[in-house]
């Protein structure tokens, strides 16, 4: 059975759940930076749903920790933007691509650029803003209130997850080359 045949109808029971992705060999090669992203999103919904469980069981029982709360929270806003800078690696964000599949050729390289310069003012602004909020909590010794934690560990992520963002929408478009062909052809999303 080919790879394109065994991603479309699934994996067998002794393969990997990704393996039943058309792309498996693409995401198995996508670098040591984007698998330990990977990892630590892997963590977080983890810890999100060990805390969760805990908030659960503790209301259930009529004392629920209210620091579970916060740091699901945390871990939560943490792993949305590290999923989108995920995302934007693998060119699974969202962008309007009925015209791009359907018109003439320079509009799908037109379209590809126009996002990738949409990208890169959006996520350099996060990336300068979300700095400065850093620094201003840092400076500040902001401290959130149940953990009493220093909220610029928080909010590293963010500014760290815009970076990544950024590099991961250059090299899902400028680097490579097999991502870049399904975009045009509008195979992918994006």
């Amino acid at each position: 059975m080919s790879k394109e045949s065994r991603g479309a109808a699934g994996a067998s029971a002794e393969e990997p759940l990704i393996a039943a992705l058309p792309d498996a060999d693409q995401l198995k090669e996508s670098g040591p930076l984007w698998r330990v992203i990977e990892v630590l999103l892997g963590i977080g919904v983890l810890g999100m749903l060990v805390l969760l469980s805990v908030q659960v069981v503790g209301r259930l029982i009529g004392s629920s920790p209210a620091w579970t709360e916060e740091a699901a929270r945390f871990l939560f806003m943490d792993g949305v933007f590290l999923g989108f800078a995920a995302g934007f690696r693998a060119a699974v964000h969202p962008r309007v691509s009925y015209f791009v599949t359907r018109g003439p050729g320079w509009l799908a390289k037109v379209s590809l650029h126009a996002t990738v310069v949409c990208a890169l003012v959006f996520f350099g602004i996060l990336a300068w803003k979300s700095t400065e909020l850093v620094a201003q909590q840092f400076r500040n010794n902001e401290t959130s209130p149940a953990l009493s934690m220093s909220m610029w560990i928080v909010t590293v992520p963010l500014a760290v997850a815009s970076v990544l963002a950024l590099v991961g929408v250059i090299q899902s478009v400028y680097f490579d080359r097999n991502l870049r062909q399904r975009m045009l052809k509008g195979e992918v999303i994006a």
